[in-house]
């Protein structure tokens, strides 16, 4: 694991290629943006709240997964990955409840459809 003030290092010298955004409604700490970032071949996560980068990783998604980036529930907002299109990103993504939240992937909406299947929004995209 690398220490804290790798997250500079990180920002300033590799690329952000993933990030997930929420917000609980509540106040404090109660929203954020975590993120994976790449630097070279390798990947690392890193929380907002200011936690030390998890890493390196190998592949995107072992780090995305590594810090349980790949859920999905009704404070996710947005999620955008340089590396992956939509889709791509869509069949990775998990819920264990929430149906009917929605959100975007790569600017595009999505939604926690029936049986909790990531599924593009039928209500904006004409799906």
């Amino acid at each position: 694991m690398v220490g804290e003030q790798e997250v500079e290092r990180l920002a300033a010298e590799g690329e952000r290629v993933f990030y997930h955004e929420w917000d609980s409604g509540e106040g404090g700490s109660g929203a954020g943006t975590e993120a994976v970032y790449r630097r070279g071949d390798e990947y690392y996560a890193v929380m907002s709240y200011g936690g030390k980068p998890v890493g390196p990783y190998g592949s995107l998604w072992e780090a995305v997964e590594a810090i349980g980036l790949e859920s999905v529930n009704i404070a996710t907002v947005a999620i955008g990955c340089s590396e992956l299109g939509a889709d791509q990103v869509a069949v990775r993504l998990r819920a264990k409840k929430d149906a009917g939240h929605r959100f975007t992937i790569n600017g595009e909406p999505w939604l926690i459809g029936e049986g909790l299947v990531i599924a593009p929004d039928p209500a904006v995209s004409g799906v």
